[in-house]
């Protein structure tokens, strides 16, 4: 159900801490965070200007430059990351005043083919380094399965599009075990699950034409559990019997213009090397993919601190490579709270 709240502008000088206190409101009232925000366009470019003259912080990032607002000439902001919990995206809406806006929680009224036409994580530090556009195949590779399901369900959470699961019934990925776990917290409409027992390659491909017009994109937990008579290899296993499968999405998802984020547990080859380069080279190989990640768990190998960093990893925190694609060689710290919820994201080079 879409809930909205109109709000109003008393003083341009405080813009930013009214709107961070008018999404407060509307959580307290909705138990929903707001992930959209209507304004003319004439509130929308004060928006811009204040934070030209005024210093904002870290909390607005200007998608065109790359730079906080108040560091560029002319910032152009249409979309806010609030300290990488959630970001919301800006539209024109001529039919209210000046100085109003409208906060609201359903994904929907997004228009579909925004300006940007990037796929977005809802995680600043990961959307400022990595773009992916809205018709591309994403892989995230972990050894760690209740990790990459965490994540995906954190994606679905926080991106700005509206995100279903396909989960393949039948997988030892423990689903039920982490939604009763995190109820309270990740249960909401923005988490959309989809269950498909252990389908063919065709069926799971029907499965996404059918849904096409609900969702911007898909997430698929996960590459092995796709029926085969000869069991599908997991992701950089030196036979590469599943490429057809990769190829086959690769070309769904051009033709659908939506984005299909495939995970899959990764061989036991990578962990001779565990090192974001090894991960790298066997990347490299990996011809019918726009983009691939991997989920690392330092704890899994007894490992204390980051790579290449003095700074310690502590256990409930992961590292996310991107080893192909746009951003090839960034490495992002996730922190959970639990093995549930993503709480903080860093950049390698903020920490």
């Amino acid at each position: 159900m879409n809930q909205s709240k109109d709000y109003q502008i008393k003083e341009w000088s405080k813009w930013l801490d009214e709107l961070c206190d008018a999404t407060r409101d509307f959580y307290q009232t909705f138990a929903k965070t707001p992930y959209l925000l209507e304004a003319t366009e004439h509130t929308l470019s004060q928006f811009e200007y204040m934070t030209k003259i005024a210093p904002i912080g870290s909390e607005i990032m200007n998608l065109k430059s790359k730079k906080l607002g108040n560091q560029t000439a002319k910032p152009k902001i249409r979309e806010l990351t609030f300290k990488d919990e959630f970001t919301m995206a800006l539209m024109v809406n001529e039919d209210l005043e000046d100085k109003a806006f409208r906060l609201k929680s359903d994904r929907r009224d997004i228009k579909r083919k925004s300006s940007m036409g990037q796929f977005k994580f809802g995680f600043g530090s990961i959307d400022s380094y990595v773009k992916i556009n809205n018709n591309e195949l994403v892989v995230i590779g972990g050894i760690s399965p209740i990790k990459e399901t965490s994540l995906a369900l954190n994606i679905l959470r926080n991106s700005p599009q509206k995100g279903v699961l396909i989960y393949m019934e039948g997988s030892d990925r423990g689903l039920s075990y982490l939604l009763e776990k995190t109820h309270t917290n990740i249960s909401s409409p923005n988490v959309n699950i989809v269950r498909k027992e252990l389908p063919s390659l065709l069926e799971l491909m029907e499965k996404i034409v059918e849904l096409k017009d609900e969702y911007d994109y898909f997430i698929i937990d996960e590459m092995t559990q796709i029926y085969d008579p000869k069991r599908i290899n997991r992701l950089f296993h030196k036979k590469k019997n599943y490429q057809y499968i990769l190829r086959s999405l690769r070309l769904l998802s051009k033709a659908l213009n939506k984005n299909i984020i495939l995970l899959s547990y990764l061989d036991t080859i990578v962990e001779k090397g565990k090192t974001r380069f090894n991960y790298t080279y066997h990347a490299n190989g990996e011809k019918y993919v726009d983009h691939i990640f991997v989920l690392h768990q330092p704890s899994d190998y007894g490992e204390k601190k980051a790579p290449y960093s003095k700074k310690k990893i502590k256990f409930n925190e992961s590292l996310l490579y991107t080893v192909k694609g746009s951003g090839s060689g960034e490495t992002f710290k996730l922190t959970f709270d639990g093995i549930s919820i993503i709480s903080k994201v860093k950049s390698f080079r903020d920490f």
